[in-house]
C-alpha cells in the first residue's frame, strides 16, 4: 500500500471513529451537496504534471520543449480548471493571459504559444 493510500486509510478510520470532526463534517457536506462541480477539487497534481512532462519532454533525455518553458502553462491550465466552473476558454482568456504574463517566470513561450497548452490541460481534465 502506498503512502498516499495509507494516509487515506488512516483518515477514513479516524472519521469512522469520530476522531476527526472537521473531516467528518467536510465529508458529510460533500455528500449532501455533491454534484459534478465538486469533482473539480480532486485530481492528482503530480500525476498530471508527470503526464504533461511526458507529452512535451522526450523520455530519452532530449527535450522537445524545456520544462521551464511549458510548465507554467500546464500549471495555469490546472489552476484554471479548478477555478473555471462552467466558464469556457473564451470567457477566461483575458484573465488567463494576464495571469500567464505574471506567472510565466523564465518561460520563453508567449501567451499565443502557451494558450493551446492551457486549453489542452483544461480539456483533458474536463473529460475525467
Amino acid at each position: 500500500m502506498g503512502t498516499r493510500s495509507r494516509e487515506w486509510a488512516l483518515r477514513d478510520r479516524r472519521i469512522a471513529a469520530g476522531q476527526n470532526s472537521t473531516a467528518l463534517r467536510n465529508v458529510k457536506e460533500r455528500w449532501r451537496y455533491s454534484d459534478v462541480s465538486s469533482s473539480r477539487e480532486f485530481f492528482n497534481m503530480e500525476s498530471e504534471l508527470h503526464h504533461w512532462r511526458g507529452v512535451y519532454g522526450d523520455p530519452s533525455g532530449g527535450q522537445i520543449m524545456a520544462r521551464i518553458d511549458f510548465e507554467p502553462a500546464v500549471k495555469l491550465g490546472l489552476d484554471a480548471f479548478l477555478r473555471a466552473g462552467s466558464k469556457t476558454m473564451c470567457e477566461l482568456e483575458e484573465g488567463l493571459s494576464q495571469s500567464y504574463e505574471r506567472t510565466r517566470g523564465d518561460s520563453r513561450l508567449e501567451w499565443q504559444q502557451a494558450r493551446p497548452i492551457v486549453e489542452a490541460v483544461m480539456r483533458r481534465l474536463n473529460r475525467v
